[in-house]
């Protein structure tokens, strides 16, 4: 994958992380828990967030004049194990499809 950008701003959302990985854009947002106790991290990519995401997303192409790219959204995991003093690292590939 090559990176594209990181934390890019518009008004409809901010996007963590933008990749590509040979045609495909790559949206990516990242979770970052301190335990898993009220849940996986994933679990918090609300419908609403989803929906901007997929807003900031579409603006984001719309820009840079990529829609003849094909394009997924991602969401990557991190869940520090504070006892333990290690992460818990998750990629989820195309955790979610767009929405209007």
């Amino acid at each position: 994958m090559k990176f594209l950008a990181k934390n890019v701003s518009n008004r409809f959302g901010e996007i963590d992380l933008i990749l590509r990985q040979k045609q495909t854009i790559v949206f990516v947002e990242v979770r970052t828990r301190s335990g898993n106790e009220h849940g996986e991290p994933v679990e918090t990519v609300s419908f609403i967030k989803q929906r901007k995401l997929s807003r900031a997303a579409t603006a984001f192409l719309k820009t840079k004049k990529l829609f003849e790219h094909a394009a997924r959204f991602d969401v990557v995991t991190i869940v520090w194990k504070n006892s333990e003093g290690k992460q818990e690292l998750k990629h989820f590939i195309n955790a979610f499809e767009v929405i209007e």
